[in-house]
């Protein structure tokens, strides 16, 4: 037990951190620090460590139907920010080496694609995809999952059906989701 002496604390600047001081987003996996709801902890899949859900962004509602096992990406696989991040960066190698083509490989710009912003309102790529799982930006693997339809609908929608593009986006997606997400992405189910 540590004993403060309250006589050595004047200062005015000093103050008692109590639970109202301490951040809904106080643990996180990197720096190992706890929160102070131990009731509402969730255990990775991956590492077993055990997260905070509101550090792991769940709202309450996410957290009880993972609970109860009904939530339909959490209770296949729920994985701590490392371990996601770790996975998404996975999931993006494995679908960058699918891209025989390289048609997902970077942003597609109106010089490439002639008129491609006036179809395409929320493109999406590969290394938009990398940046963005670098950067943690993904709660969880599903959301790649989502970026990659996304990507793949981009290219069905502006492409001329049949032709080499749509063909090569008709292929990537099925073997993606043969040789990716059948494997590696459980968590991930198709939106």
């Amino acid at each position: 037990n540590i004993h403060i002496n309250m006589e050595d604390s004047k200062d005015a600047s000093f103050t008692w951190k109590t639970p109202t001081f301490i951040p809904d987003s106080y643990f996180y996996p990197e720096t190992g620090k706890w929160g102070y709801n131990e009731g509402s902890m969730i255990c990775c899949d991956e590492c077993n460590l055990w997260v905070h859900a509101g550090c792991a962004e769940l709202s309450k509602s996410e957290y009880i139907i993972t609970n109860e096992g009904h939530h339909p990406v959490y209770s296949k696989e729920f994985l701590c920010r490392t371990c996601c991040q770790r996975k998404c960066l996975a999931l993006l190698n494995m679908l960058q080496e699918e891209d025989k083509m390289g048609l997902f490989a970077e942003p597609v710009t109106d010089k490439v694609a002639h008129n491609y912003s006036d179809v395409i309102k929320f493109p999406m790529d590969l290394q938009t995809m990398m940046i963005r799982a670098k950067k943690g930006e993904y709660r969880n693997y599903a959301w790649v999952r989502e970026c990659f339809e996304l990507m793949v609908n981009n290219a069905l929608m502006f492409n001329i059906g049949y032709k080499p593009y749509w063909n090569e986006a008709k292929r990537f997606y099925n073997a993606c989701n043969a040789n990716v997400f059948c494997d590696e992405g459980k968590g991930a189910p198709p939106s």
